[in-house]
């Protein structure tokens, strides 16, 4: 099951901003991108390697776990953001 990024948050604290991103460019693009708002980064490279992390796991995972009945299961959400450290946090929304 393929991790997917559906949207970006600025990691600044003092910045709301937040965009929808296009899923079928590869994520990488959006390393480095500038919040137009405050200029801080939307994907540091770090929260990025920790995205390819994370679809790494669930890869493994549904090779040693084969789900019966996929078709079932479309889409499992992961309230966690990433705050350019290259940590995991639950989701303050």
């Amino acid at each position: 099951m393929p991790i997917l990024v559906k949207n970006l948050k600025c990691d600044a604290e003092h910045c709301n901003h937040k965009e929808d991103i296009d899923t079928k460019v590869p994520l990488e693009r959006y390393i480095g991108k500038s919040c137009p708002k405050c200029g801080e980064s939307l994907l540091t490279q770090e929260d990025y390697e920790t995205v390819q992390a994370l679809q790494t796991m669930a890869e493994t995972l549904d090779s040693l776990f084969p789900v019966v009945g996929r078709n079932e299961v479309s889409e499992i959400l992961l309230p966690i953001e990433l705050r350019g450290d290259g940590k995991l946090y639950p989701r303050r929304d």
